[in-house]
């Protein structure tokens, strides 16, 4: 058996399979990028589907705005679609007709490929399957679910490569591809090609989903907005994963040259330095001959023949291309080559790579990076089909595949006839005779000539002979290649000019020199002209073949040069009109470049589309249209195997494009263009053939002396035809605009910008959805110290008093603390579902109320008294802030709900409800968390009173806070005698420590109540005039005594200075300041007290002021004092009870002779009708009518002292007994001034007229409206 495989390096030097710092490097940047990538992409697609189920969660637990939710709900599950849809793909091999090879039929070929892999130490491939193509590769079956199962490596190798390549250089190949199996890094490719299905999907796949959202956004306008808005997002999604994909593949790129270099030292350390690169340079003709021999196939199964062979074609295509470049080393290596180190195949140089390198770095480079440590290892030439068995057998077989694969029915020919059709279809053409030295090769020689007058109009220098010496010199090789190298720096720099500046070319290398984008148009400048130079040598050159000949034949008889000349004018239409096509034609690609670019059509693109789309059909229908006005000879005819000029072309059919028609256009233009293009070069190729071959006759001819030469008749060509000579081209529009660089992504800043708007789109729908799933929660701080309220670990300052707003979208772990660490809350608030409002009402400090507010028509509902819940969803238009004063409506009348904290002054609340847990909460947390210098404090005191009656709370209070006066008042209030003895000792010492006046009042109050106290009381003001409980006392004492100056001085004070005992006294002082006022007849306006909400209410009922109510019947005691009674009875029976029976009373004292006003008053249930305002109304009456009041005495036990009511009882008698002097003797000894102006109030009603007017007068002062009835028969 015949041993095929060839041994490696006897020594491997260890840096060459070393990882390089550089490839880990890489591998980093590529693994961050694609995690970024991948995370974004599956964050986002979870993200939307949670709030597509959140919010729907939302829709059947309640919402505030159930509409809002719906279509926001609707939305994010179309956006949760269009990014999960785009996760179910499969990638399977490529449609490729594969052979899986088995050992079976080719062993030594199945083990030639498992030996490489085992000395390369790469796992041997799944499968391995033989393809038609020149390659070689690794490739899976993936889908999303080989993001975690990984897919098993297939090997493909390509015949194509098998027929060119020898044994080791085929190993090479197959060792480099075995490195990538070796790589884990291929793990990484896997995921970048997953990455890039998600985003080729998402950005430019366009299915049932964009119709439904284009046919939304063209509906009504009331729902087209919500197609307008998925339609941007869906827009910023695919933006956002356009941007972050490309630089994914930046950094695979960089990577994947890397893993390229890397697979290269593989197949280094088993096969030397250069079978490698050996490959790689017979690569680039086995692609071509590839390519050639795949349009023969194809232009014999038009003919419906089959050829056997592809690859014979192929190898043929190899030879005659050396016999046409005169380069007996094309796709091979010379002989002559010497294996060395520092032997280069590739150069620096404008040199495209083979098809299947065309992502890998350049040839020169990996020339370089597997010389870098040299292996010198001998290469055995013996072919690399020799490890096939039967190999015409299997190269048909694979042919048959493809021929198969178009389902045409065929007959087959043999070897010799596809070789035969391919040399005829490719080589037989005269031009491409080597002694032409290739000036026709893929070059136009007429180009550089406007007319063919120009290029017969000049002069020999010398004789004909020595001329046609000086004929195709070999030279001219050189001058041509040097002009193909300065056309292709000049292209390649333009293209690098008007291309976009991104992360992947910033880098400009020419010549080996890295240059500036500034420096580019100096440097095609230069090159233009060195190629204009370039392109005159050619031109002169051409110039001398066509006059040397035209002269020669003119010797040998004038019509011969005519002759020639006419098939020159042929050649000349044929290269000018077919550069006028390919001319327009890249101009229209240019402008579909631009139009297309960014992946979107404006209505101007579209119009300048069309236009260019029609001069594009302009030159076609020339060309096509044209043929007709042509006349060939049957020389032209016959080469051209045609009858007429006319069969060139098909007959031209195809229609002006419109805005109708033009997207139908696009898909069949390029089939008409490759009709003219086809027609032109044949009718080019076959003139040019008959030109040279004339030409070579003539030159014959003349240098023989012979006149062999016959011509047929002269063609004629009609002079009006484009010409497009070099350098006359259509500028070609290739520059985007910003507008077009943004909406495509392209280049750093348009990306950036694109980027930059896709994100604030995103966030903006991120945040609609964050708003639709989250809560507002009211924080209300009622309490008069400032608090740390900690939500889910985000801690809040809230100032006193004050109210704070925040967003919550789960259950809400609250801890409440003052500053200096005393806890007030700590607990859970439930949250339900997203989209409502909750209110954290701090340490059920706050009192709440629910009202209406009514815009135009209608009656507004009553309140709700919500209370003083710690934590409560709430759902209303308006919440902590009052409702605007008007809106804009087109009904006749809207309501707009508030909720609001409510309160002030405690006692002003609508519902006193003692008995409630969270009420008595309310109460002691203020008395608790609040300063004991508070507005306050004395009032809710009072309140903790009524469920606090052992004062154990109360004590509680007052031990931990000695400055908190108004609980030791009521802690003194409940002492014994004995105990107030011990706590006058203890206030002493406390005022002796500290010198806190405050002190000073509770030792003084702690006395017993006599002359001496007071005296006390008094000088203890004086010396501190700015306490205010000490100027407390002291106008409580001088308002007992009537001394109403002194009073209303000290209460002065205490409301211009002291917060703590204000409230306490500010009722006392407006009473008494009113009074102060009339006895000196001093102004007294009442807007000056406006501050305390119950004060402003009574006295702007004492003015009348009825906007202070809705409620009417809230305006009876005004309405007394002006004596309407029948007004009064209408409005009694709007009243609950227990007013009802407070107002027959008042009723009854306003008209104290009335006997059946007071007879009805009498009647109703004492305990209902009589409270701590009219009882001394109630008294007057029943003892001005001598009537028994014992029930009422029982009353009096309730709200009195003993002493105060033995006072008013006794006071009774004297008015009864008219005993003025001892009525004045109870009235001076009375505890407090409030008693003595009840006690005058009795006499008012008992006295009428008679009563003394100065009593009158400071009842009149000293009550409020509400608090009297009219007495104004008292008036003498």
């Amino acid at each position: 058996m015949t041993n095929h495989y060839t041994p490696g390096p006897e020594q491997i030097p260890a840096e060459i399979l070393k990882v390089t710092s550089s490839f880990k490097k890489k591998v980093f940047l590529a693994l961050i990028g694609l995690i970024a990538f991948i995370t974004f992409y599956f964050g986002l697609m979870i993200w939307f589907g949670y709030q597509t189920y959140h919010l729907f969660y939302i829709l059947t637990h309640g919402a505030d705005n159930p509409f809002f939710i719906i279509i926001t709900g609707l939305c994010f599950a179309i956006l949760t679609i269009f990014m999960f849809k785009s996760l179910i793909f499969f990638k399977k091999k490529e449609d490729i007709p594969y052979k899986q090879l088995t050992k079976a039929e080719q062993p030594e070929l199945y083990d030639f490929i498992h030996e490489v892999a085992k000395e390369t130490g790469a796992p041997a491939p799944h499968k391995i399957y033989l393809s038609d193509r020149v390659n070689a590769s690794v490739f899976y079956d993936l889908s999303l679910i080989n993001i975690l199962i990984p897919s098993k490596k297939n090997l493909e190798v390509g015949m194509g490569l098998l027929n060119v390549l020898n044994l080791t250089e085929f190993k090479a190949i197959l060792a480099h591809e075995f490195g990538h199996f070796a790589q884990r890094s291929m793990l990484l490719g896997r995921y970048v090609y997953v990455a890039q299905q998600l985003a080729t999907r998402i950005v430019h796949k366009r299915d049932i989903l964009d119709q439904a959202l284009s046919g939304l956004s063209s509906f009504d306008l009331r729902i087209a907005w919500v197609g307008w808005i998925l339609s941007i997002i869906v827009w910023a999604i695919r933006s956002l994963i356009d941007v972050l994909f490309g630089i994914v593949v930046i950094s695979e790129r960089a990577l994947s040259r890397e893993m390229e270099f890397q697979a290269d030292n593989v197949a280094v350390s088993v096969t030397g330095s250069d079978a490698l690169i050996y490959g790689l340079h017979k690569l680039r003709a086995a692609d071509e001959g590839y390519r050639e021999s795949i349009t023969i196939l194809n232009k014999c199964l038009q003919d419906k023949k089959a050829i056997p062979n592809l690859y014979s074609l192929q190898s043929n295509y190899i030879k005659k291309m050396r016999w046409v470049l005169n380069d007996p080393n094309y796709g091979m290596i010379s002989e002559n080559i010497v294996q060395k180190e520092n032997v280069r195949l590739f150069k620096n140089g404008l040199i495209n790579p083979p098809e299947m390198w065309s992502t890998h770095p350049s040839d020169m480079d990996r020339e370089n990076n597997a010389k870098r440590s040299y292996l010198r290892v001998e290469i055995d030439q013996r072919g690399a089909v020799e490890l096939v068995r039967n190999e015409k057998d299997l190269f048909e077989e694979i042919t048959g595949d493809i021929i198969k694969s178009v389902k045409v029915e065929t007959e087959l020919i043999t070897d010799e006839e596809s070789i035969e059709i391919m040399n005829h279809e490719m080589f037989e053409w005269t031009f491409l005779d080597p002694q032409f030295k290739s000036v026709y090769l893929n070059r136009s020689s007429m180009r550089n000539f406007d007319s063919i007058s120009d290029i017969y109009a000049g002069e020999l220098y010398e004789s004909i002979e020595i001329e046609y010496k000086a004929l195709y010199p070999d030279s001219i090789k050189e001058e041509l290649e040097l002009h193909r190298e300065y056309e292709e720096e000049i292209n390649l720099l333009e293209a690098t000019k008007n291309q976009v500046r991104t992360a992947e070319n910033r880098k400009i290398v020419h010549r080996g020199n890295e240059i500036s984008r500034k420096m580019i148009p100096a440097i095609i400048e230069r090159l233009k002209a060195q190629e204009i130079t370039a392109r005159q040598k050619l031109a002169d050159h051409d110039q001398k073949c066509r006059l040397v000949n035209y002269h020669a034949a003119n010797t040998l008889h004038p019509s011969y040069g005519e002759y020639l000349k006419s098939i020159a004018q042929v050649l000349h239409y044929a290269e000018h009109t077919l550069a006028d096509l390919i001319d327009v034609h890249q101009k229209f690609n240019g402008t579909l470049f631009v139009i297309f670019a960014d992946n979107r059509v404006t209505e101007t693109e579209e119009l300048l589309l069309i236009s260019e789309a029609r001069a594009m059909r302009k030159v076609m229908h020339f060309t096509c249209r044209n043929a007709e006005k042509i006349t060939l000879n049957d020389t032209l005819l016959s080469k051209l195997k045609i009858k007429k000029s006319e069969d060139l072309f098909e007959e031209f059919n195809l229609e002006e494009p419109d805005m109708g028609n033009i997207q139908g256009w696009l898909e069949v233009y390029a089939s008409w263009y490759e009709v003219c293009v086809q027609g032109l070069t044949r009718l080019r190729n076959c003139s040019l053939e008959l030109l040279l071959n004339s030409e070579t006759i003539v030159q014959k001819d003349y240098l023989l002396k012979e006149n062999n030469f016959k011509f047929d008749k002269m063609p004629i060509i009609d002079d009006d035809y484009p010409r497009i000579c070099n350098g006359n081209e259509r500028k070609v529009v290739e520059k985007l605009t910003f507008w077009d660089k943004f909406h495509g992504g392209i280049g750093l800043f348009p990306t950036i910008a694109k980027f930059s708007a896709a994100a604030i789109i995103l966030i903006g729908a991120i945040f609609i959805g964050r708003i639709s799933i989250e809560s507002t929660l009211y924080i209300q701080n009622a309490f008069d110290q400032e608090l740390r309220v900690s939500i889910n670990g985000t801690t809040y300052s809230i100032d006193p008093k004050s109210q704070l707003t925040t967003i919550i979208s789960e259950d809400a772990e609250i801890l409440t603390k003052t500053l200096n660490g005393r806890t007030i809350d700590i607990f859970t608030g439930k949250y339900d579902a997203g989209n409502q409002n909750y209110i954290y009402n701090i340490g059920y400090g706050d009192y709440f109320v629910e009202y209406e507010t009514v815009y135009g028509i209608g009656e507004p509902s009553e309140a709700i008294y919500i209370g003083s819940s710690r934590w409560m969803p709430a759902h209303a238009d308006y919440i902590m802030e009052e409702a605007p004063l008007e809106i804009r409506t087109k009904y006749s009348g809207e309501t707009r709900s508030t909720i609001a904290p409510i309160l002030d002054d405690p006692f002003s609340l609508p519902e006193l409800n003692y008995q409630d847990k969270e009420f008595q909460k309310m109460i002691s947390n203020h008395v608790q968390f609040d300063s004991p210098n508070s507005q306050y404090m004395a009032n809710w005191l009072s309140m903790m009173l009524t469920f606090d009656p052992e004062l154990i709370q109360i004590q509680k209070v007052a031990r931990k806070s000695r400055e908190n006066i108004p609980a030791q008042r009521i802690l003194m209030d409940a002492a014994s005698e004995s105990e107030k003895e011990n706590l006058n000792v203890l206030y002493k010492k406390l005022f002796a420590k500290t010198g806190n006046p405050d002190f000073k009042y509770l030792e003084i109050r702690a006395l017993e109540d006599s002359p001496e106290q007071d005296v006390a009381f008094v000088q203890a003001s004086k010396k501190y005039p700015e306490n205010g409980w000490l100027n407390l006392a002291a106008g409580y004492l001088f308002a007992r005594d009537e001394n109403w100056k002194l009073a209303d001085e000290h209460y002065s004070k205490i409301i211009n200075g002291s917060q703590n005992v204000r409230e306490i006294v500010v009722l006392d002082y407006v009473k008494i300041h009113r009074l102060q006022c009339e006895l000196t007849n001093s102004p007294f306006v009442n807007s000056n007290y406006y501050l305390h909400e119950q004060i402003e209410y009574q006295l702007r009922l004492d003015a009348g002021d009825q906007t202070i109510t809705s409620q009417e019947g809230e305006m009876i005691p005004y309405y007394l004092s002006l004596e309407k009674y029948d007004m009064v009875r209408d409005l009694l029976p709007t009243l609950p009870v227990e007013s009802q029976g407070h107002y027959l009373w008042m009723l009854a004292a306003s008209q104290p002779d009335n006997q059946a006003a007071f007879d009805e008053a009498m009647n109703l249930d004492q305990n209902v009708s009589i409270n701590a305002i009219n009882y001394p109304i109630a008294l007057a009456l029943m003892a001005s009518r001598n009537n028994d009041y014992s029930e009422l005495e029982e009353f009096l036990s309730r709200v009195m002292t003993e002493r105060d009511i033995a006072s008013m009882l006794a006071f009774v008698n004297a008015i009864q007994t008219k005993n003025m002097s001892s009525a004045r003797g109870i009235i001076d000894n009375v505890s407090n001034y409030q008693i003595g102006t009840n006690l005058k109030l009795i006499a008012c009603i008992m006295m009428k007229e008679k009563v003394p007017q100065d009593w009158w007068r400071q009842v009149n002062s000293l009550l409020f409206v509400s608090d009297k009835p009219y007495i104004g028969y008292c008036i003498r």
